[in-house]
């Protein structure tokens, strides 16, 4: 890249089964590394010693997410895979609905949200 920074990615597995263990750059703020649980959870530890944790389900969608502070964001699907009601760490609850043809027809923002 311009500037002269380098971006380096390192692997287990291979085929449909790989995943990133670690991506770090050529400067020393950027090294994140993945620890993958069999339960479909990934903690991701940044350089700053902070981490992240991200669940999915069997099919690989996000269904939750924990924030450094310990925050937690959650999503529900329909049977089709669609994203149909999202959680904030406060707790307002964003509903989704879709038509027939799967087109986005109405969304229902949380109490909070104009």
């Amino acid at each position: 890249l311009a500037g002269g920074a380098s971006f380096f990615w390192a692997w287990e597995r291979s085929g449909k089964a790989a995943r990133c263990v670690r991506h770090w750059a050529s400067f020393s703020q950027m090294d994140t590394r993945y620890v993958w649980g069999e339960d479909g959870r990934v903690t991701v530890h940044s350089a700053d010693g902070s981490q992240e944790v991200y669940v999915h389900d069997h099919r690989a969608r996000l269904v939750q997410r924990i924030d450094p502070d310990g925050a937690q964001h959650f999503k529900s699907y329909d049977d089709k895979g669609r994203l149909t009601v999202e959680q904030d760490p406060l707790g307002a609850v964003t509903a989704y609905q879709y038509d027939e043809a799967g087109r986005l027809v109405a969304l229902f923002p949380g109490d909070d949200e104009p």
